[in-house]
């Protein structure tokens, strides 16, 4: 039984487990980098909140988006596409679809579960979520900002690729 005093505090946290042990491993891990190696851990720690500003505007933009965006996407349709009915094609319209949402699946996961729960088969979310953010614009333009246009293009290729193999394995093992 979690004492009292730890169960309030992980509730601050949300219910969800994982979270819960993912923040215990972090207090874990920094733990052992401050008696180990306290420079190290300071410096980690700074970077960490450094980047945590950074991020914080964009996270908090993201999760706005996708509230907005869980609602103006028609789920009924794009699950009329992934239903059971689609078969195989689920696969490639799958892909094709999670292809094109954003990478951040603070965007993409509640739009994907919306569609899910409007009746979308499990082959077909399974093939939105492998192929989320392939073909993200934003992804895109980064590939080309800090690689050159055969690495971009050969990244694509493979995910796509990856990314039917995978439903096809998901169509076909369910």
């Amino acid at each position: 039984m979690v004492p009292m005093k730890l169960e309030t505090a992980l509730e601050l946290f949300g219910k969800n487990p994982f979270v819960h042990a993912l923040i215990i491993a972090t207090v874990f891990v920094y733990l052992i980098l401050l008696i180990a190696k306290p420079t190290v851990a300071k410096k980690s720690a700074k970077d960490s909140i450094r980047t945590l500003k950074s991020l914080m505007i964009p996270i908090i933009a993201a999760l706005f988006i996708a509230g907005a965006i869980k609602f103006l996407v028609p789920s009924k349709m794009l699950a009329g596409f992934l239903g059971e009915q689609a078969g195989i094609a689920a696969v490639f319209i799958g892909v094709a679809i999670g292809s094109l949402l954003p990478a951040c699946p603070f965007i993409s996961f509640p739009i994907i579960a919306g569609v899910y729960a409007a009746g979308a088969s499990l082959v077909g979310v399974m093939a939105m979520l492998f192929g989320s953010g392939l073909a993200f614009a934003c992804r895109v333009t980064c590939d080309l900002m800090f690689f050159n246009p055969k690495v971009a293009g050969a990244r694509m290729t493979l995910s796509f690729f990856v990314a039917v193999v995978a439903g096809l394995l998901v169509y076909f093992i369910i």
